[in-house]
């Protein structure tokens, strides 16, 4: 969410810098000023703020949920691993070759790697469904949305010291 909403309060509005009629003596009820909640054209009670909706999940949470997540799919017989990835070129015939012959051409597919190769990033950017990541950068979010998951030989040892500490 963006979080940008905000609404002025009685502080902010503009105008009701003097009291509209003296305290006592008019038989009307008491009044400081013209921009009170209470009024039309008054400030807002308790309106919307501006605010930050991010939320951070624990450390050990994200690890338990990457650990089932990981295991679930290794289960399904859904994790494949390579030794290398070429990344040499960033062609996505390549990579559309080494998708085709693991048997997972269109679907969706997130390709881990130990570093971020921006190469593969760029070869993985053409093909829908495919994302690419490093183990840098890898939540359960991503591993949850993907149907396969492809780990480099690099990347596994990564994830499980990453996984068991």
């Amino acid at each position: 969410r963006q979080g940008t909403h905000k609404v002025k309060d009685r502080s902010e509005v503009s105008g009701g810098g003097r009291k509209p009629w003296r305290q006592k003596g008019t038989g009307r009820a008491r009044v400081g000023t013209i921009r009170s909640p209470l009024w039309r054209h008054g400030g807002v009670t308790f309106g919307p703020e501006p605010r930050d909706y991010r939320m951070r999940m624990p450390k050990k949470m994200r690890r338990g949920a990457m650990t089932s997540i990981l295991s679930a799919r290794a289960k399904e017989d859904k994790v494949f691993i390579l030794e290398d990835i070429d990344s040499q070129n960033h062609r996505t015939k390549g990579l559309r070759n080494l998708l085709t012959a693991a048997g997972v051409d269109g679907q969706k597919v997130l390709i881990i790697t130990n570093a971020p190769e921006m190469n593969l990033v760029k070869a993985g950017n053409n093909i829908p469904g495919v994302n690419v990541t490093f183990t840098g950068e890898m939540n359960p979010y991503q591993v949850l949305a993907s149907d396969n998951v492809i780990v480099t030989k690099g990347a596994l040892s990564k994830i499980e010291e990453l996984l068991t500490k």
